[in-house]
């Protein structure tokens, strides 16, 4: 007969490592109940499946995006996501300004991926300037672009787009973001680097393709992300975001 044995709770907590030898003892105490184990029973031990209330594998209730992972000594915790876990997603319902991404931290996140896509519907007068402003700030920041594989564009500031035209136009944009502080005292500024296509959306043509490159010269963590327009509602209703950080092991 299969021998009963009382499973530690410690090993059934909810963040609990989960072993390979607790699902063993699981096994053999429902056998033992199955094949008569006069003890187990009398002790009313009711299979032993939810020893003490909890189960042995169980997540956050508050957020379904937890996995199994190997943590390589043979037991598997729950952990984020391999590769890109969201940090939020915003869709537009009113013409705004900026958008805004807050209660970052970069250095613990490390690398943030921004795409969004934006319906650029204010048709106004001028010149329309997006973007990107860490921190809310535009100091300390330089930028470079290649339009349409020639054009060679600099900036002070972390510009990704401009136009000069009225048309309505769909900017979709990707963008990868290092943001973690300089280690061992190296002076490396956090980064930018990313891609964009403009599409005309009155007149069904493509307007740019181009790619960009960037810096924040900085020591001050990054705890929020603007997308910013000079001209007011350029970020149009059905404009999408979505940032995105880095799974951390």
């Amino acid at each position: 007969m299969t021998a009963y044995s009382d499973v530690p709770n410690s090993e059934l907590a909810i963040d609990a490592p989960v072993k390979s030898s607790t699902h063993q003892t699981l096994r053999d105490n429902t056998l033992s109940i199955f094949e008569g184990d006069a003890t187990a029973i009398a002790a009313g031990k009711a299979l032993a499946i939810d020893s003490g209330g909890q189960t042995a594998v169980k997540t956050d209730e508050t957020d379904t995006r937890k996995v199994l992972r190997p943590d390589g000594v043979n037991t598997v915790v729950w952990g984020d996501n391999p590769g890109w876990n969201l940090v939020e997603r915003k869709e537009i319902a009113a013409a705004v300004q900026s958008v805004s991404f807050t209660g970052l931290d970069g250095n613990t996140d490390e690398v943030y991926k921004l795409i969004a896509r934006i319906n650029k519907a204010a048709n106004a007068a001028g010149t329309s300037i997006f973007s990107l402003r860490p921190n809310g700030v535009v100091t300390n920041q330089h930028m470079g672009r290649v339009i349409n594989g020639a054009a060679i564009a600099f900036a002070a500031d972390l510009v990704f787009y401009n136009d000069t035209t009225v048309n309505q136009e769909i900017v979709s944009l990707e963008t990868l973001i290092h943001a973690r502080d300089t280690v061992a005292a190296i002076a490396l500024p956090r980064s930018f680097m990313g891609k964009v296509i403009s599409y005309d959306n009155l007149n069904n043509i493509m307007k740019t393709v181009e790619e960009f490159g960037g810096a924040w010269d900085t020591t001050a963590n990054m705890t929020s992300l603007d997308v910013h327009s000079t001209i007011a509602a350029d970020i149009g209703i059905g404009s999408t975001f979505e940032l995105f950080k880095l799974a951390q092991a």
